[in-house]
């Protein structure tokens, strides 16, 4: 009987644990998810306004994004990972009343952080909302206030650095995981922003979504800060009673003082602070870098997102090209399949990404981008000459290019670099790529509608498909395999390929150098690897 109750027991602190890091993740995803409504909320809600207007407008979420992502990064140790998260959900909410919603709202966000913030921050806040209501007054709804809103809510994007470290330091888990609940939390939003526009107003969906952001933000207010946090900063008491929550056990618990213990040591040697120069102390990590950003760079000038976020604009030019011949789906709703498309590649490249490997999913991904682009190209410019052709042409192409997108480079390039750097260096790297995919973002969506009215759609998806096959070949001769290898195995690969001393082949020659270096006082060493070799032996 009394087996069975502490199996009971057991089995109860089970369920309760998983279900609070259930609740962790979701909580923590939301102001991912409200950053992803926002990349694409102009699509489907915007007014009618000039090709300029609507660029800035499309483009106004990446314009504080980059800046955002560097304080994120670098104030994570300083403020701590749920502070910044509150943070991330008040921006939110202060971009949705920039695009017309009451100011009374925002005494609900003080009052939901008014114990846990300061009275000095929120004075801050209070005299920022202040200047804020100012401009809602004299501009209203005009462009320029929804502009605003889009910067504002790029402010958002620190959520996408600061998310996946709170989770990781709360629950534990792969970082792999990380990536996939990043990456769909953002498809999640993309799309939701064209669901809300087809069911209801404008007005409408902005309280909804404004409620739903309130919501969110008081539930963050009631977590707190990480074990991790809480050591770093000397409070192990607070440590500790966070560790007593998420395991469900006393404080009297054994296990929650070695944790703490274990959480001190690393913080010794596996910090996460934000530094660059870890980067840079390393010739293989600074290979793995540059890797990484070329292919962060060419994915993001694939034009996945460009053509998602202007969805609108390129299904109402094929209805003007093909009048006659017009797909049955307005434009807003063929921007839902293409954002559908891509939460359905997402999903699936979850379950087999371990299995293929993320080498050739994308390789796979770029391919087909490549053909659906090029097939757009030549749809657009065919009918630019006069030539009817089926309506639904332009829809299909765009989701099989949404969906190949997200099987293979929207949720790879992002894990790439969790897999390829060690856990110290990983929310540096981080920082500093999704900052870099923002501007470039921030540059295609500004200068997307200008590049069209100069050279035609045809010609812009035709560059997009020659990035895409240029991104081929990249990957065949520059990606290494990162699925189920360690970060060691991975730069030995780089260090064959650039001709240096493996640690394997170190140990071989090893016992020759050291008989040269205690017979002769002296030796030559091959390259730098060989030389920290030698010393950490």
């Amino acid at each position: 009987m009394l087996l069975f109750n502490r199996e009971v027991l057991s089995n109860v602190k089970n369920i309760r644990r998983t279900f609070i890091e259930i609740n962790i993740k979701i909580i923590a995803a939301i102001p991912i998810f409200f950053y992803g409504l926002s990349q694409t909320w102009p699509a489907p809600h915007a007014p009618s306004l000039t090709e300029a207007q609507t660029s800035w407008l499309l483009s106004g979420v990446h314009l504080a994004a980059p800046a955002a992502l560097v304080v994120a990064g670098a104030a994570a140790d300083r403020l701590g990972r749920r502070r910044l998260l509150l943070a991330g959900a008040a921006c939110a909410v202060t971009s949705w009343l920039l695009s017309g919603v009451h100011l009374a709202a925002a005494l609900v966000v003080a009052g939901a952080g008014a114990d846990r913030l300061g009275r000095r921050r929120l004075l801050l806040a209070g005299a920022a909302c202040a200047v804020l209501s100012s401009i809602i007054k004299l501009s209203s709804s005009s462009p320029a206030a929804l502009i605003s809103s889009q910067v504002v809510g790029g402010l958002g994007a620190g959520a996408l650095v600061i998310g996946p470290l709170y989770v990781q330091e709360m629950t534990g888990g792969s970082r792999s995981g990380y990536c996939q609940w990043v990456v769909l939390s953002l498809a999640l939003g993309n799309l939701s922003s064209f669901i809300l526009g087809e069911l209801v107003s404008v007005s409408t969906a902005s309280w909804l979504v404004l409620a739903a952001q309130v919501t969110a933000l008081a539930a963050q207010a009631c977590l707190p800060d990480t074990p991790n946090y809480y050591v770093m900063k000397g409070n192990n008491k607070k440590a500790s009673e966070t560790l007593c929550w998420l395991k469900c056990v006393n404080s009297t618990d054994i296990t929650v003082r070695d944790d703490v213990n274990s959480l001190t040591i690393e913080q010794v040697h596996e910090s996460t602070k934000l530094s660059p120069s870890r980067i840079f102390a390393d010739k293989t990590t600074i290979e793995a870098f540059f890797i990484v950003l070329l292919l962060t760079v060419l994915r993001e000038l694939c034009g996945s997102l460009t053509i998602l976020t202007y969805s609108n604009e390129i299904f109402d030019a094929a209805d003007r090209f093909t009048p006659t011949n017009c797909f049955i789906l307005t434009s807003n709703q063929q921007g839902i399949l293409v954002a559908m498309a891509a939460v359905l590649g997402l999903m699936l490249s979850c379950l087999i990404v371990n299995h293929c490997g993320a080498k050739p999913l994308l390789l796979a991904s770029t391919m087909l981008i490549s053909l659906s682009t090029s097939l757009l190209g030549v749809w657009y410019f065919v009918s630019h000459h006069g030539v009817a052709l089926p309506g639904w042409v332009p829809a299909a192409a765009a989701c099989a290019g949404s969906l190949a997108d997200a099987v293979g480079l929207r949720l790879v390039c992002f894990s790439v670099v969790t897999e390829m750097f060690y856990h110290r260096i990983h929310h540096t790297a981080s920082t500093i790529f999704i900052a870099i995919t923002a501007l470039i973002n921030l540059g295609q969506t500004r200068f997307f509608l200008p590049l069209v009215s100069c050279i035609g759609y045809h010609h812009v998806f035709f560059i997009f498909s020659g990035i895409s096959i240029l991104l081929f070949f990249y990957v065949v001769f520059n990606v290494p395999e990162t699925k189920v290898r360690e970060v060691n195995e991975i730069y030995d690969e780089l260090k064959e390929d650039n001709g240096a001393i493996t640690e394997d082949e170190s140990d071989m020659v090893y016992p020759q150098l050291q008989d040269a270096i205690l017979n002769e006082g002296s030796a030559y060493i091959l390259t730098p690897f060989m030389s920290r070799r030698i010393w950490n032996r």
